[in-house]
């Protein structure tokens, strides 16, 4: 059913929430809202973004930036975010490049498979740089490491 005027909401079907957002309702409950700005509210009927979820949200398939299957999540870059390339590994990448990887409880830095708790990898010969700061000082190195 479309209801046109008023803001209760129907059983199933649309109908106007308020003078510029249509709702979509199932169980007599507004579910999800589109204001005449284009945002889309799911749960939300005033939402603050284009897409504005209450509650979790699941994706499935889709490809990251280099073609493996999963998820993405970016801004207006093309070449970077956060992907989950296979179960148990979320990975984070820039200029078309896998800088972090989270996998099976491991975190790897310029590594796709970390073999330690924490697996550093520079392949620059000048050797791998470690900076700790807090407000007391810093400790750091860059001395090549064999």
């Amino acid at each position: 059913a479309f209801i046109p005027d008023g803001t209760t909401a129907p059983s199933n079907g649309l109908y106007l929430q308020s003078a510029n957002v249509l709702g979509l309702a199932t169980s007599s409950s507004g579910k999800v809202f589109i204001t005449s700005s284009g945002q889309v509210g799911v749960g939300d009927a005033t939402p603050g973004a284009k897409l504005d979820v209450v509650g979790g949200i699941k994706a499935l398939g889709g490809d990251d930036f280099d073609g493996d299957v999963g998820f993405t999540f970016r801004t207006n870059d093309t070449d970077g975010g956060m992907f989950s390339p296979a179960d148990n590994e979320i990975c984070f990448a820039t200029n078309n490049t896998k800088r972090l990887t989270i996998k099976a409880g491991k975190v790897g830095i310029g590594t796709d498979n970390p073999q330690t708790l924490l697996h550093l990898n520079n392949a620059d010969a000048a050797g791998l740089g470690i900076r700790i700061q807090n407000t007391e000082g810093i400790a750091k190195t860059s001395r090549k490491l064999t």
